[in-house]
Order: structure tokens, then sequence, then C-alpha cells
């Protein structure tokens, strides 16, 4: 196996299409309420924009030259109130490992790159959002070390 990770680059869009269709239906299925089932999750205008962001970092995960996963970050500044404490942080948008690539330390590889670039941009913290739903990618992440800070609640009415 030959893995590498990269930077994404325009020619990648096609290639992430099924990535991006295969996160966005496991959260369809999951919170139908929430997610609209649409043909292309990932509109290329979107991708493009995220391409040309100097704060975003959109990594991809390779092997053999075939994309398996892929970590959206965005390097950020925390909202200037006076009573939030001013600070620079990463906050990954996207991580994406395809199903039958995962449980085989693609995830920790991409993940430990997101790390490395938070530091070399002198952040605070590493932060992320996952729905409830998603257990496996829960105990993913505090395997990694990471904790929960804050929790979204919900009322059906």
């Amino acid at each position: 196996m030959n893995e590498r990770i990269r930077l994404a680059v325009v020619s990648d869009y096609d290639k992430l299409l099924n990535l991006f269709k295969e996160v966005h239906q496991l959260h369809v299925c999951h919170l139908g309420e929430y997610f609209k089932d649409v043909e292309n999750p990932m509109p290329q205008n979107y991708y493009y924009l995220l391409l040309d962001d100097v704060n975003t970092y959109f990594l991809l995960i390779e092997n053999d030259n075939d994309i398996i996963g892929f970590a959206i970050m965005v390097i950020k500044d925390t909202q200037n109130y006076d009573i939030i404490v001013e600070r620079k942080y990463a906050y990954i948008d996207d991580f994406v490992i395809s199903f039958k690539y995962q449980r085989r330390g693609y995830g920790k590889q991409l993940f430990s790159e997101c790390l490395r670039i938070a530091k070399e941009n002198k952040v605070t913290s590493l932060e992320l959002n996952v729905w409830e739903f998603n257990q496996d990618a829960i105990s993913f992440y505090e395997n990694l070390n990471m904790k929960t800070l804050n929790r979204k609640m919900s009322l059906k009415l």
C-alpha cells in the first residue's frame, strides 16, 4: 500500500464526489429531518471557494492514488465579545474516511496531519462538531484525546 496526504486541487473534484455522497447519505439516513437527500451535496462552486480560502486546508488521503478520505480544516479567530477569550483555533468542518477503509489507521494519519498543521498555525485548540448518532466517530475522536465541550439539544414539536 502506498498512502499519502496532500492538499486538494481543482482536478480532484470528480474523484471526491462519491465520498461527499457517502457521508451525506449517512446523515440523511439518520437525520432526514435536518439533511436533504440531494443529488450533489458539494456544489462545485463551493468546492472552489474552499480551495481558494487561505485559512482553509482541504486535505486528502490517498491509497494507491485512490482518494479514500478527506478533512476540511479552517483556521479561525473567536469573535470579539466582551465575555469570550480571544483566541485562534483550528476547526475541522468535515472529516471523512470511506467506510471500506475505516479502522485501518488512515483516519489517525489524517488527524495527525490536521494536528501538525494546527500547531504550525499556532492555534490554541483543534475543534469539531459530531452528530450524536455517529457513535463510531465519537469513539474515534475520544481515542484521539478529544473531549466534549458542549452539547446541542433539540425537542421535536
